[in-house]
């Protein structure tokens, strides 16, 4: 589903709804990055293993406050949107 969005985004340029255009990325970035935390976790501690909840609100604390504190402050392409943060 990111894969897809991200080619329609870059090179399709098909109509989404606003609403999808506008959160769809936010909303599936944080599981993508969490399911290749794990596998890399797993890989090391082995198949049983699970991320610490702790180490899942870190990374929303993280990629929150990077991508709507601390980007919009350097990158005139990046807009926070506290809306975001809870996507």
């Amino acid at each position: 589903l990111y894969g897809g969005y991200q080619l329609n985004k870059h090179w399709l340029h098909l109509a989404l709804p606003a609403g999808l255009a506008s959160y769809l990325n936010d909303v599936l970035f944080l599981p993508l990055m969490l399911s290749l935390a794990l596998a890399a976790h797993q890989t090391v501690y082995g198949r049983g293993a699970t991320l610490p909840g702790t180490w899942v609100l870190a990374a929303w604390a993280g990629v929150a406050l990077w991508f709507e504190g601390l980007l919009p402050l350097w990158s005139a392409q990046a807009v926070a949107d506290p809306a975001d943060v809870l996507a």
